[in-house]
């Protein structure tokens, strides 16, 4: 299969770009390029457009995944943690850690027990 063929082949794929056109072809930009300006001199509809390709994109990671891993990293299972503590260690609202709390039972990620408003303990399942 020569090299319009191929591009021919993968535009009718799915668009691409010069640089996906590149690997997939094994040929320079420039090369490339030719074979789609004789593709177009042929009497193919052939565009450059810039597309929009959504992609999951991690913001940030919620609290309640930020205090699963804080209590990981610091093997803190079967201590008692002062959430008043806890807060200004890792820098989150007090009342932002309590719904996190509230979100990790709900999970049943751990068991955890609450001593009083501002102590708890977190257990491995």
């Amino acid at each position: 299969m020569n090299l319009k063929d191929k591009i021919l082949t993968e535009l009718e794929k799915e668009p691409k770009s010069i640089e996906e056109l590149e690997l997939i072809t094994n040929k320079k930009a420039n090369n490339i390029q030719s074979r789609i300006s004789e593709l177009r001199n042929e009497g193919y509809d052939i565009s450059l457009e810039v597309l929009k390709i959504k992609k999951y994109v991690l913001v940030q990671k919620d609290n309640a995944t930020i205090i699963s891993d804080f209590i990981k990293d610091n093997n803190l299972f079967m201590c008692k943690i002062s959430l008043t503590a806890l807060a200004k260690e890792i820098s989150i609202p007090l009342d932002d850690i309590k719904l996190a709390i509230g979100k990790l039972m709900v999970l049943n990620k751990y068991k955890i027990i609450q001593y009083n408003p501002d102590v708890v303990l977190f257990k491995k399942y």
